[in-house]
């Protein structure tokens, strides 16, 4: 049999790890990107966000990839994100 991974996501669609959903304003550093960034097939925690996140712990990585998205998409959502929670990050890295 095969496992599918484990994808969990906050309210704002945010990837996040599945074991750590406290709610947070906040927002340390943003990832935008394809599938690649988002991870496809893998649990958050093996994504290169997701070790980032482990390895330092102090900081709030959101991984707002989504694989197939154009750069306007990317932007437009999180423009969204960022006024209707009044959240801002102190880096984006696409």
């Amino acid at each position: 049999t095969c496992a599918l991974p484990i994808l969990c996501t906050d309210n704002n669609g945010f990837k996040i790890n599945c074991y750590n959903k406290e709610k947070t304003k906040k927002y340390d550093i943003a990832f935008i990107g394809d599938s690649f960034v988002e991870g496809v097939g893998y649990d958050y925690e093996e994504t290169f966000v997701g070790i980032l996140q482990r390895k330092l712990p102090d900081l709030n990585f959101y991984n707002h990839a989504v694989g197939s998205y154009s750069p306007s998409v990317h932007y437009y959502r999180l423009k969204k994100t960022l006024a209707d929670n009044n959240i801002i990050p102190n880096k984006i890295i696409v």
